[in-house]
Order: C-alpha cells, then sequence, then structure tokens
C-alpha cells in the first residue's frame, strides 16, 4: 500500500513538474510573441515613416520642377512682351497722340 501511495506521489510530482514546465514554456512563447510584436510594430512605424518621406520628397522635387517650369514659362512671356514693347513703343506713342490730337 505504501509503494502504491509513493507511486502516486511520485507521479504527481512529475505531473505538477510537467504542468510547470508547461506554464514556463506557455510564458516564455507569450514574452517572444509579445517582442516580435513590438519589433514588427517599429519596423512596420519605420517603414512607414521611410515612405512618408521619399513621398513628400517626390512630392516637392515635382511641386519644384513644377514652379521652376510656370517661372520660366513667365519669364519667357515678360521678355516677350518687353521686345515687343521696344519695338513698338515708339509706334504706339505716335498712334495715341495722333488719336487724341487727330
Amino acid at each position: 500500500m505504501e509503494d502504491v501511495i509513493r507511486r502516486i506521489i511520485s507521479i504527481e510530482e512529475k505531473a505538477q513538474d510537467v504542468f510547470s514546465d508547461a506554464k514556463k514554456a506557455e510564458t516564455e512563447f507569450d514574452e517572444r510573441v509579445e517582442e516580435d510584436s513590438r519589433s514588427l510594430s517599429m519596423k512596420i512605424k519605420t517603414r512607414a515613416a521611410n515612405k512618408c518621406a521619399q513621398v513628400k520628397e517626390a512630392e516637392e522635387k515635382a511641386a519644384n520642377e513644377k514652379i521652376a517650369g510656370i517661372v520660366k514659362k513667365s519669364e519667357a512671356q515678360i521678355a516677350e512682351i518687353e521686345e515687343k514693347y521696344r519695338k513698338n513703343k515708339d509706334k504706339w506713342v505716335d498712334d495715341i497722340v495722333n488719336r487724341i490730337v487727330g
């Protein structure tokens, strides 16, 4: 009878050891999952920030190129108007004076 009791106690101790090992493994697993989750979250945030910076840089470059094109076109138009003025100012003055004096 005593032998049976010892076996039962031994089985119980082994069962508790197995349970303890399982709990420990579960805790370690939970910690790894938590760490992996934090790591993945940081990677995602870093990639998102990098992507935002790339998009911002590309948009700023495109905007600056468009502005440069508009400035160049405006300068060409101003130069054309100034050239017309330089060539025609005397004629325009004469036309205006003739219209007034008549």
